[in-house]
């Protein structure tokens, strides 16, 4: 499980180091991808495997839904890995995409199956476009929070 999140730099090189704490999750490789929102994912390639591959593998080749998905979160993932330093590298693609310039700071954060590299400005902002009241909606939605009674 990935949780909390350490603040670092992206270094001239378009480096970023991985804490230890979540490269030990990840394992040797791993898959850096597009996020929603403006962010990147990062997941193990067990995780990648299951959300992404198998369920592609799946789907009609022809599927608009699957084809439109596909380009987002596929065409510009890589394979990763952390250098002996725990740095890994992030292509220009993606750190376009995340609004990530180099030598900027960043945050990652554990979203419990998945990490979260985000430009350090883009997560202020979300967080604070989001209200309590979005947080009910979203715990309503998902059932997060909410104790399921068990018949006896």
């Amino acid at each position: 499980m990935f949780r909390g999140g350490y603040e670092h730099t992206i270094d001239e090189k378009g480096r970023v180091i991985i804490p230890s704490k979540f490269r030990s999750r990840l394992g040797e490789r791993f898959i850096i991808t597009k996020g929603m929102g403006g962010c990147l994912f990062v997941l193990d390639e067990n995780e990648w495997r299951i959300n992404f591959d198998d369920k592609f593998r799946g789907q009609p080749i022809l599927d608009v839904h699957t084809i439109r998905l596909q380009r987002f979160f596929c065409a510009e993932a890589i394979e990763a890995t952390a250098d002996g330093q725990g740095r890994a590298a992030i292509p220009a693609t993606l750190r376009d995409h995340a609004g990530i310039a180099l030598q900027s700071e960043v945050i990652i954060v554990g979203m419990t199956n998945r990490l979260e590299i985000w430009n350090v400005d883009r997560w202020k902002a979300y967080n604070a476009s989001v209200s309590e009241d979005d947080l009910i909606a979203s715990a309503n939605a998902t059932g997060v929070g909410h104790t399921q009674l068990i018949a006896q």
